[in-house]
């Protein structure tokens, strides 16, 4: 895998990345400049796709173009979309806590992109504590991540910077180990969680560039979907497939009727959106 881990999470990083990009207060240091730039680099320069799961990665939708789209709609931070960042410690088999640190993950950049200093701390600690369940620790302790994201509440940029850091070393930690059952769970957990904040905050905020986006996200799902087929005689992996399977037909139905965002059409698009999500979601 030549892109690395956070990537994958498409809709979580990248919106915090870009978010210090389009936001109009603060600046960056020269030195942490370049080394943003540099991480944002290596997310995009990868060589041309070698697997199957390259040319997954290289198809995900623009972070920049992602972030701004958020930002010109005027979203806004709503207290109680994300999942409650207490259960992290509760999920038990590895794939649910793989799944859960897509969810986090995402759940992270949303409260950092909207200033939630305090929630995004809670967040971080549970993408360790996820982290840690699947093995993750050295990447955690090696960096001081976290102290060094306690120290820099309130500056919006420099947390950035430390997602984005956080991101590449869990590139190199599950490359070396070969472990892609996690990053497709993974980006299955932030996929869903993405989508459940976007058709979520869209009913208070009828965006046309948001609805696009959501509907745009079909071939990005069938290709997920099949990646994760490879892993379907795993028991979990199945239940994952056949909620992903599920929103690919609403959204399909959405596509094929040009439905709007107030059609039943659409409404059942977030139905199962919102299903899914509780049944990756619940302790496990």
């Amino acid at each position: 895998m030549n892109t690395f881990f956070i990537k994958a999470l498409y809709w979580a990083a990248p919106l915090a990345i870009a978010g210090s990009l389009v936001s109009c207060s603060g600046k960056k240091t020269g030195e942490e400049t370049s080394a943003a730039d540099t991480a944002m680099a290596d997310t995009t320069s990868a060589a041309a796709p070698a697997s199957k799961t390259d040319d997954f990665l290289s198809s995900l939708p623009s972070p920049i173009h992602l972030a701004k789209i958020f930002n010109r709609s005027g979203l806004k931070y709503v207290s109680g979309l994300t999942h409650a960042a207490d259960k992290a410690g509760q999920y038990q088999s590895a794939n649910s806590k793989a799944l859960n640190l897509g969810v986090y993950t995402t759940d992270l950049a949303y409260s950092t992109f909207n200033n939630q200093n305090q929630q995004a701390l809670t967040y971080f600690k549970s993408v360790r504590t996820l982290g840690d369940g699947l093995q993750m620790s050295s990447m955690f302790e090696s960096t001081s991540l976290l102290p060094r994201f306690e120290s820099n509440l309130g500056n919006k940029d420099s947390l950035v910077y430390l997602m984005g850091e956080l991101s590449l070393e869990s590139d190199v930690l599950l490359q070396n180990a070969s472990r892609l059952d996690v990053v497709y769970l993974s980006f299955a957990g932030a996929f869903t969680e993405s989508m459940f904040l976007a058709t979520s905050l869209i009913g208070q905020n009828k965006n046309l560039e948001l609805y696009n986006r959501i509907v745009d996200q079909d071939k990005s799902l069938n290709k997920l979907v099949k990646l994760l087929e490879e892993y379907q005689e795993n028991g979990e992996f199945a239940m994952v497939i056949a909620g992903l399977k599920d929103i690919s037909a609403k959204l399909a139905k959405v596509n094929e009727t040009k439905s709007a965002f107030d059609s039943p059409e659409f409404g059942e698009l977030t139905k199962s959106i919102k299903t899914f999500r509780e049944s990756i979601t619940k302790e496990v």
